[in-house]
């Protein structure tokens, strides 16, 4: 190979070398261009993925105020019935609470659920004749199954709904009259067929009425109280909730001193009601079968 050769030889290398040189260069720059593109998107997702989560926060909050809200407003429709009835559902609320706490873990938030729904367990009684609810004396046999039925108002009031706390509600306002032993009513639902919510509040709404005025008798005494309360667990309690009342009642006086009764009260939760348990009474076969289509019984 002469001169001339070798210089042409080594100056295509040259060459060859140069222009893999400038695309090395280039696809390195493009490299880091995308890779900071990448970056900069993902930067971006995540603002947005934030900035979302935000919304969301927001959103449920504004949801759960107007939950609040509309709770409110329910119960103001039971208190022009009755004054008496804000602190009766004040004080029950509490109770059930007290007792949802020792009954679901500490992270459950079921406590606060039952606390906001509890507050609804008699709005079925808007449905209900001022002249029954005001009635001083015993209820005859057809009034008492008229009063029995406000059950069922207040489900219809409250089912299906899409908030959470208004259907437990709803669950509350059929279930908290049931007793344990199967003798309550609507239908005479026995044990862990009682949803555990209703459970709670027959407990917390038993001791309230028992220990407040009302237009057919007086206050009983807190040892009374108890005593009864005690007699009755595994017949008209689920000895687990009231257990749990127990273990809260330092708490539990605490709140009824706070919510004091200021008269006596229309409000009929507890009538003595052993006389008059007889559900075929109250649902015969044909409203028991409209009320729960899927019930065999």
């Amino acid at each position: 190979m002469d001169q001339k050769e070798v210089t042409i030889y080594f100056g295509a290398v040259g060459m060859v070398i140069i222009v893999l040189v400038l695309v090395i260069v280039f696809l390195y720059r493009k490299k880091n261009k995308l890779h900071r593109r990448l970056e900069m998107q993902e930067t971006g997702l995540k603002k947005i993925q934030e900035n979302f989560q935000d919304l969301l926060d927001l959103t449920t909050a504004e949801i759960k105020e107007r939950e609040i809200e509309l709770l409110n407003r329910l119960i103001s429709a039971l208190e022009y019935r009755d004054i008496e009835t804000a602190n009766h559902i004040t004080r029950m609320a509490n109770y059930s609470r007290l007792i949802a706490q020792h009954l679901f873990p500490i992270d459950s938030p079921m406590a606060s659920l039952i606390f906001l729904a509890a507050a609804l367990h008699d709005i079925g009684k808007i449905g209900i004749s001022d002249k029954i609810l005001s009635k001083p004396g015993k209820l005859s046999v057809e009034e008492f199954i008229q009063m029995k039925r406000h059950t069922l108002v207040g489900y219809d009031i409250l089912k299906d709904s899409s908030s959470d706390v208004i259907q437990l509600a709803a669950v509350i306002a059929l279930t908290h009259h049931e007793r344990y032993d199967g003798s309550g009513y609507p239908r005479g639902l026995e044990g862990e067929e009682i949803p555990i919510a209703g459970r709670i509040v027959t407990v917390a709404d038993y001791f309230d009425a028992l220990m407040s005025k009302r237009v057919y008798k007086k206050a009983w005494s807190i040892e009374k109280v108890l005593e009864t309360l005690k007699e009755r667990s595994g017949k008209i309690f689920d000895p687990a909730c009231l257990e749990a009342f127990l273990k809260s009642l330092e708490e539990i006086l605490q709140i009824k001193d706070k919510y004091p009764d200021l008269g006596k009260s229309i409000d009929r939760d507890v009538e003595i009601e052993d006389e008059w348990t007889n559900n075929e009474m109250i649902f015969p076969e044909k409203l028991k079968r409209k009320i729960y289509p899927h019930s065999s019984d």
